[in-house]
């Protein structure tokens, strides 16, 4: 029964690398968004629902990337 309910449970995961900066101080991270890609990658291929909201790839906003976390969250504590 305990099986049952896993299965039919969705897998779901939040995605960020940023690695692109707006502040000159701060050095670009190619490698967090080509890390972030082949994570999303491995993930998808082994079942994760991943929405394109849960995804902060390269550059985003803070507000943004605020937003996505507490919407994950959020959605994730009511399931």
């Amino acid at each position: 029964m305990a099986n049952q309910q896993v299965q039919s449970e969705q897998k779901k995961a939040l995605i960020i690398g940023i690695s692109d900066y707006t502040d000159p101080n701060l050095p670009q991270l190619d490698f967090c968004k080509d890390d972030g890609r082949d994570m999303l990658k491995v993930l998808d291929s082994i079942g994760y629902n991943i929405f394109d909201k849960n995804k902060s790839i390269g550059r985003t906003k803070m507000e943004n990337l605020r937003k996505a976390i507490n919407s994950f969250f959020k959605t994730a504590k009511n399931q």
